[in-house]
């Protein structure tokens, strides 16, 4: 509490003292981190009025994005996994390279959207409008 290190011989006790403040101080540091990195539903709520933007990259697994508009929009190597993406409008969207596993895609509209390598293992599809297979736009899925 004073702001010195408190004086521990070397030893297992020192060493445990060390762990210890070092894991405190990195708790901290990731809850600080998670939340300046995760995106939240209000926050895109309010980006997602605009067509076309950029989330790529963007880290928003285990997110409730439901009825959500995505069109035109860029999520090149997102991670949507195991996001509820239901009724979603991914039209046109540009999915490259993106982690769906275990998302909730049912009722969603993908129709011309770009799903070129994602991960769809264990995503719900039921009632999804997908890209033709012939189209291209799922080479690698």
């Amino acid at each position: 509490r004073s702001g010195q290190v408190p004086f521990v011989k070397a030893g297992p006790k020192r060493e445990k003292l060390l762990r210890d403040t070092e894991a405190a101080g990195l708790t901290s540091l990731a809850e600080a981190l998670r939340r300046l990195v995760d995106w939240r539903r209000a926050q895109l709520q309010e980006l997602l009025i605009r067509h076309g933007g950029v989330l790529d990259g963007a880290r928003l697994q285990g997110q409730d994005l439901s009825k959500l508009g995505f069109a035109k929009w860029s999520l090149r190597h997102a991670d949507l996994s195991n996001c509820n993406l239901a009724v979603c409008d991914f039209s046109s969207a540009v999915l490259t390279d993106a982690n769906l596993s275990g998302a909730d895609l049912s009722g969603g509209n993908l129709i011309g959207a770009t799903l070129t390598r994602a991960n769809l293992r264990d995503a719900k599809l039921e009632g999804a409008r997908l890209p033709p297979w012939s189209s291209g736009l799922m080479e690698g899925v």
